[in-house]
């Protein structure tokens, strides 16, 4: 009545703007002269605040300040969570509470894969007076060895080969009548015998014809 007295309208239809399952506004049809709302307008009207309603109330929440937007935001949230309904947000919220508190106040044992190098602090090198390729290697790295342990042996081959090449030519110096044992025996003072060749060069034996000793003693 009063928006009829005030703009003289003939008729006045009224009709709620909802939006999210509550009132947002009032959508308000005027007819002038004796034409009533009759149910099909009525109906019209009707459609019409169902599409106005959500629209103009994503427009006042979009025109908002941003602290209102995010205030608004929160306690949408909180209502979800502590009102009533959604029981799926509820079991996700509590089921992630009681990860959270395990992980928080459980122990146990994690294993970290890395890599790593390992080095002694003090290392020594154990070198041959020769060389030589290793026949046999008891100790590895990183095993604990005692004073006097054998760490690798040496391949003997080349000694051995010396020592032959060495017996023949002490049995050379023998065929020619050098008396081997005068020289080289452990009875009497320690010595050092040198033997070489020496003299006249035999191109037919391909040898020399004389052996030149030198004996050393002790001062």
């Amino acid at each position: 009545m009063e928006l009829r007295r005030r703009y003289g309208a003939a008729s006045v239809c009224s009709l709620p703007l909802w939006a999210h399952g509550r009132i947002v506004g009032v959508l308000t049809c005027e007819r002038g002269g004796e034409q009533p709302f009759d149910r099909f307008t009525v109906e019209l009207c009707e459609a019409m605040a169902a599409l106005v309603g959500p629209t103009l109330d994503l427009k006042r929440r979009h025109d908002r300040a941003l602290p209102f937007k995010i205030w608004e935001s929160v306690r949408r949230q909180i209502g979800t969570v502590i009102g009533t309904g959604h029981m799926g947000v509820k079991l996700s919220v509590l089921l992630i509470a009681a990860l959270g508190s395990w992980f928080l106040t459980s122990a146990g044992e994690f294993r970290v894969t890395s890599k790593a190098v390992l080095e002694g602090e003090v290392q020594r090198v154990a070198a041959a007076p020769f060389q030589g390729y290793i026949r046999t290697a008891p100790a590895r790295a990183g095993d604990v060895v005692k004073a006097g342990q054998v760490l690798a042996t040496l391949q003997d081959r080349d000694l051995q080969l010396e020592r032959l090449k060495r017996l023949n030519e002490r049995e050379q110096l023998a065929k020619d009548g050098v008396d081997l044992a005068r020289y080289f025996t452990d009875q009497g003072p320690p010595r050092l015998t040198l033997i070489t060749c020496g003299g006249a060069f035999d191109d037919g034996s391909g040898h020399y014809l004389d052996n030149i000793i030198i004996t050393a003693v002790p001062a």
